[in-house]
């Protein structure tokens, strides 16, 4: 029983941390094309 339950608790946190990966890389992607995008955008208007 006690084996079940740190197998579930291990999945838990490791599915934790690809979330939170996840969110990071999300996060960091978002910011990259927000910033290109307003580069673009101040380029196009000079």
């Amino acid at each position: 029983m006690f084996l079940v339950w740190v197998m579930i608790t291990a999945s838990a946190t490791t599915t934790e941390n690809i979330i939170s990966m996840a969110d990071g890389v999300l996060n960091t992607v978002t910011s990259s094309m927000g910033n290109i995008v307003t580069a673009v955008i101040e380029l196009s208007e000079t």
